[in-house]
């Protein structure tokens, strides 16, 4: 079986490409371009406009890819021996997926931080700020970070006028927050207190005991209120 090769125009252009094994490729315009490509052991790729492109890319053992922008993203999709994907966006951050025997993703920024998961039988996230290490991802609302490893440790990082960090290990609850003129707070614990940094109006912190009592609050860096 030959490939074939179509496209058709008057109210949007269809291209259509069918190989030996069965691989698709459709690029359709008018209110927005859709590239589809799957091929004989899964992976998809697509590309939507209109509003803001939205890449996502799926393979066999359940990686997930997604990002949506407005403004100027480039995507290279390349494969022979094994998938290789690359955008670059308008302030150079570059992002590369690389899999055969376990996948690979680089994210580097104009500051400097770079993210590097590299998984098989065990995730290793690292990303290296200016004043330290630092994991961040922004949203729409706001950053949020959220990650979940193979034996369910869970990192969210969420703040809009106040920064809230949240760490849970293996073994019970890690809360840590380092800021840059010094202000630290750790706490591990298992069936313990806890203690939580959230900030809108101004920081506020708080310390829960064994029993879940509040045993002191304190706001605005000055008030200390022992309960």
């Amino acid at each position: 079986m030959c490939p074939s090769l179509e496209w058709v125009g008057l109210n949007g252009p269809s291209l259509e490409w069918v190989g030996l094994n069965g691989p698709s490729l459709e690029w359709v315009g008018l209110n927005g371009p859709s590239l589809e490509w799957v091929g004989l052991n899964g992976p998809s790729l697509e590309w939507v406009g209109l509003n803001g492109p939205s890449l996502e890319w799926v393979g066999l053992n359940g990686p997930s890819l997604e990002w949506v922008g407005l403004n100027g993203p480039s995507l290279e999709w390349v494969g022979l021996n094994g998938p290789s994907l690359e955008w670059v966006g308008l302030n150079g951050p570059s992002l590369e997926w690389v899999g055969l025997n376990g996948p690979s993703l680089e994210w580097v920024g104009l500051n400097g931080p770079s993210l590097e998961w590299v998984g098989l039988n065990g995730p290793s996230l690292e990303w290296v700020g200016l004043n330290g290490p630092s994991l961040e991802w922004v949203g729409l609302n706001g950053p949020s970070l959220e990650w979940v490893g193979p034996n369910g440790p869970s990192l969210e990082w969420v703040g809009l006028n106040g920064p809230s960090l949240e760490w849970v290990g293996l073994n019970g609850p890690s809360l840590e927050w380092v800021g840059l003129n010094g202000p630290s707070l750790e706490w591990v614990g298992l069936n313990g207190p806890s203690l939580e940094w959230v900030g809108l109006n101004g920081p506020s912190l708080e310390w829960v005991g064994c029993h879940g009592d509040i045993t002191w609050h304190w706001e605005n860096l000055t008030d200390c209120h022992f309960e």
